[in-house]
């Protein structure tokens, strides 16, 4: 089997940028850019020391991560412009834009206008998602500069900042390299997440039936059997799988299980006693 020339695996060139703002599920092509685009990511870590080992860290903790996309555009036709600057207003119908403005009242909160980031090489290409960039949520910070000079284009400087999606999962929240896969179900932050009922008994070859359930921030619930995945610590002792709405868990073997449902992040447990017949 042919593993593939060494070169065929290292990117270069220029890469293709979309921009899909909150709210919309159309991303906007972003078109060429000027001197590429640089990507920088930078995890920041507290060093855990003693007097004993004087500078040399025991241990270090993560406490914060930080993603910046930073490229130029040179479409700068008004559409861009008040797509990828926060602070610009447009001016105009839905189908063309007559003027972009600005000047606004501070206050104005970047995640509110944040949306999703794409970079793909276009060296990968087309229709190759393995080296794709995705930020979750991105928002433009950089200033807006116009050149009226005659060697020298219009360009709109990006400095696109990720913040946390905290919808995603665990690890999974401000961005990723690789397919794209969609979190966005449910847009309601859950506060509690358990699974009914908790600590039963089953007997040998017998079947018991679970589900997991959701409370929101709201206050409201929502019935998650179907949408969680679930999983037995022992499938020697009892299986589980989804039917019907439930998760149907089966005794094989006497002896103690943990049942488990992971849904976006969450998690919930209970413990499942097998008996004999």
């Amino acid at each position: 089997m042919s593993k593939g020339r060494l070169s065929d695996k290292i990117n270069i060139g220029v890469a293709d940028l979309t921009f899909t703002p909150e709210g919309s599920s159309i991303p906007v092509y972003l078109g060429l850019t000027k001197g590429g685009t640089t990507l920088e990511y930078t995890p920041e870590y507290y060093d855990i020391t003693s007097d004993q080992t004087g500078k040399t860290p025991l241990d270090s903790i993560l406490i914060g991560e930080e993603v910046k996309i930073t490229t130029e555009l040179l479409d700068t036709t008004l559409e861009h412009i008040s797509t990828v600057v926060p602070t610009a207003d447009k001016e105009g119908g839905e189908d063309k834009v007559s003027a972009v403005t600005f000047g606004r009242r501070p206050g104005l909160r970047l995640g509110h206008n944040a949306g999703v980031l794409r970079v793909h090489p276009v060296s990968a290409g087309v229709g190759r998602t393995d080296k794709d960039v995705i930020v979750y949520r991105a928002a433009n910070k950089a200033s807006l500069k116009l050149a009226y000079e005659l060697e020298n284009e219009w360009v709109i400087p990006c400095e696109f900042v990720g913040y946390p999606d905290d919808f995603r999962p665990e690890g999974d929240q401000l961005f990723r390299i690789g397919e794209y896969k969609d979190y966005r179900e449910p847009n309601k932050r859950i506060v509690s997440f358990w699974i009914t009922p908790s600590n039963p008994d089953v007997k040998v070859g017998s079947t018991i039936k679970f589900k997991c359930n959701a409370m929101y921030e709201d206050g409201s619930t929502e019935d998650m059997t179907d949408k969680a995945t679930w999983i037995s610590s022992e499938e020697d002792i009892a299986t589980i799988q989804v039917s019907s709405g439930n998760a149907v868990a089966t005794g094989v073997a006497e002896g103690t299980v943990v049942i488990q449902a992971q849904l976006i992040g969450y998690t919930s447990s209970t413990t499942l006693r097998v008996n004999g017949i």
